[in-house]
């Protein structure tokens, strides 16, 4: 008999560890993402048809850069010129249909990278100093404004961040092996602000 492959989240227990240490706290507020179909697109940024092709497929503007693009259920994520990570959200095959028939007839490639990233939600007003912890990013929202997204080194990681809405609300993707790490790094980073809002 086949082996039933179970999803499990990448974090286990270790999930549990920021409510429970830092639960009093309002400043900021970590949570794991839960798990979601995501696929990476891939074509030649310099391609006007194709990026024309692919836009028109989906309803999103694949010429635009640092953003996050949505179109009903569907986000994608810039991941540098010519590449996207693509957020289907339910039923992915049909909402993915139109985009991979161009992607069959055209130079580009669509890949299920579901497995590769783990993410984590922060949200609360000081998160932008907690950012500003492990990465150089000018997280301003003058700068830094609700819908941008950057690929930068984020605590010695290579790091996805999607500014998601003002309240304010941050989404950071790193591999998924280093799960663990990002999420002991965020709670180590946590110590030193706390919930009155004074460093210490």
């Amino acid at each position: 008999m086949p082996e039933v492959l179970i999803a499990r989240r990448p974090l286990g227990r270790r999930a549990n560890e920021a409510l429970r240490t830092f639960g009093r706290m309002a400043a900021v507020r970590i949570t794991e993402r839960p798990l979601e179909p995501m696929f990476e697109l891939q074509f030649a940024a310099e391609d006007a048809a194709t990026a024309a092709a692919l836009s028109a497929a989906t309803g999103l503007d694949f010429t635009a850069t640092n953003r996050a693009l949505i179109a009903g259920a569907i986000t994608a994520l810039w991941l540098g010129p010519g590449n996207w990570l693509i957020k289907p959200g339910a039923e992915a095959a049909a909402k993915l249909a139109p985009l991979e028939r161009v992607v069959a007839v055209t130079q580009s490639s669509l890949v299920d990278v579901s497995d590769q990233w783990f993410g984590a939600s922060m949200q609360g007003e000081r998160c932008r100093e907690l950012l500003a912890q492990g990465c150089a990013l000018d997280f301003d929202p003058r700068v830094f404004a609700p819908d941008s997204c950057a690929v930068t080194q984020f605590a010695r990681l290579r790091a996805l961040i999607h500014y998601v809405d003002g309240s304010p609300v941050y989404h950071v993707h790193v591999e998924r092996s280093y799960a663990a790490y990002l999420w002991a790094w965020l709670i180590d980073a946590m110590t030193g602000i706390d919930y009155e809002g004074d460093t210490k």
